[in-house]
């Protein structure tokens, strides 16, 4: 289902998310919908791919939707969720345990440019096939996990522009392809790596990421 790029308008409708338990594929970036994320995509058991980018989205990101649930018999199924694109809303608080421990199977978890808070849980390195984690631009704080290196697979990481201090933990940048890596060590998938990483010279009292093996500082 894409309707992106239109000029739909919320709430979205119950029955969008009822009547069509099938869908694999769902797509309304770019429509001013508005409102919070309906609770009841967690009954599309098939669903691989969301993406609500840009869609005057609010509130809070529920963690009912990755207890996905099949609606006849509202028994827990296994999330199919390999792509989830939120970026550019207006959502706010906390990220959800469920986030980690339930949605598995994600490749790509876009949440940049919102308003999300709070350290980012060592439940994190829970998503072991995760190839994107794109955070940027939000309210994020505490230390960097180390549990993050247990993302093998991991090629993007943008952590810049948020509140995130302390040292990138090394379990880290032992993920970053040996080319650039400084560090040397062994080679690794992550091609890319952002925080907000400052030259020492710098004084200010931002909160900033010690980082020796970022590709970008912020």
């Amino acid at each position: 289902l894409d309707l992106s790029g239109n000029d739909f308008v919320g709430p979205l409708p119950t029955e969008m998310f009822t009547s069509t338990i099938n869908l694999v594929f769902v797509d309304l970036t770019g429509n001013p919908i508005g409102g919070s994320i309906p609770t009841e995509l967690k009954y599309l058991t098939q669903l691989a791919s969301l993406e609500m980018g840009s869609a005057d989205l609010t509130g809070t990101l529920p963690g009912e939707i990755f207890q996905t649930t099949d609606i006849v018999t509202s028994n827990r199924v296994t999330s199919m969720l390999e792509t989830l694109s939120l970026e550019g809303n207006s959502l706010n608080g906390s990220l959800p345990e469920e986030l980690f421990n339930v949605a598995t199977s994600l490749r790509i978890l876009d949440l940049g440019i919102n308003d999300f808070t709070g350290e980012l849980s060592e439940n994190a390195g829970n998503l072991l096939q995760l190839e994107q984690l794109l955070l940027w631009y939000n309210n994020f704080d505490g230390s960097i996990p180390s549990t993050l290196g247990s993302l093998t697979l991991l090629e993007i990481m943008s952590l810049d522009n948020n509140q995130f201090n302390g040292t990138m933990p090394p379990e880290v940048c032992n993920l970053v392809t040996s080319a650039s890596n400084s560090g040397g060590g062994d080679a690794g998938s992550l091609i890319f790596l952002a925080s907000d990483c400052k030259d020492d010279d710098e004084e200010d009292n931002m909160p900033f990421v010690e980082c020796s093996c970022c590709h970008s500082c912020q």
